[in-house]
């Protein structure tokens, strides 16, 4: 901040004002931009925090003219790590942007970031399930789900004779890619033996179902 002080004879009306400014290293380091599916994760640190008012995060369409401020940004995720970051939520899938990160200081001052760009991830049309690990021997089994929407997943595991063994109720999942990974182990908590499973998973109205083969526990 700019330090002002006040020296005055208060019999004469007299006031003296110095002025200190602001160390001019303050800048923005390790500036990423992480594309998803509806969404861009922005991250970044900022060099002497101790001088910052605010970051303004600015976005254009890539190769565009000019930024348009898209959030403030006032306060640090990580204080030790001085990071700070930003979702952005008011992107169109598929579209590639430029990213920047502009410095308010104290004393009015900025300093603007290198821009970065990304990629938005387009939208999948479908639920899609892919095993990532088959499980056995205390490793547990590993599904990737792939939705188009955001919303709440209800997942259940049957046996081959069809009964449900295991369910997951209101998982809350993102659009595109998240993790689902099961123990092996019923709804009463015991171990399922060796042999084939299948996976049904919903997220409002798509559905998808998987068959899984493991070694068991």
């Amino acid at each position: 901040f700019t330090t002002s002080e006040w020296l005055g004879d208060m019999n004469q009306h007299d006031i003296h004002v110095r002025g200190i400014d602001l160390p001019t290293g303050a800048g923005v380091t390790d500036l990423v931009a992480e594309p998803a599916v509806g969404r861009v994760e922005l991250s970044w640190r900022v060099v002497e925090p101790e001088v910052l008012s605010h970051c303004v995060v600015r976005r254009r369409l890539a190769g565009g003219a000019a930024f348009d401020s898209v959030a403030t940004v006032g306060r640090a995720v990580d204080f030790r790590a001085e990071r700070y970051a930003f979702t952005d939520t008011s992107v169109s899938d598929g579209l590639e942007y430029d990213y920047q990160v502009e410095l308010i200081l104290a004393n009015r001052r900025s300093r603007e970031s290198e821009p970065v760009s990304t990629r938005v991830l387009p939208r999948p049309a479908s639920l899609e399930l892919r095993l990532v690990a088959s499980g056995g021997r205390d490793a547990p089994v590993r599904i990737q789900l792939t939705s188009p929407v955001s919303g709440v997943a209800d997942v259940r595991i049957f046996d081959v004779q069809g009964t449900v063994i295991r369910s997951i109720i209101g998982m809350v999942v993102e659009a595109g890619g998240n993790d689902i990974s099961w123990d092996g182990r019923d709804d009463g908590g015991q171990r399922s033996p060796g042999g084939a499973y299948f996976m049904e998973t919903r997220v409002g109205e798509y559905r998808a179902s998987l068959k899984i083969v493991t070694a068991g526990w």
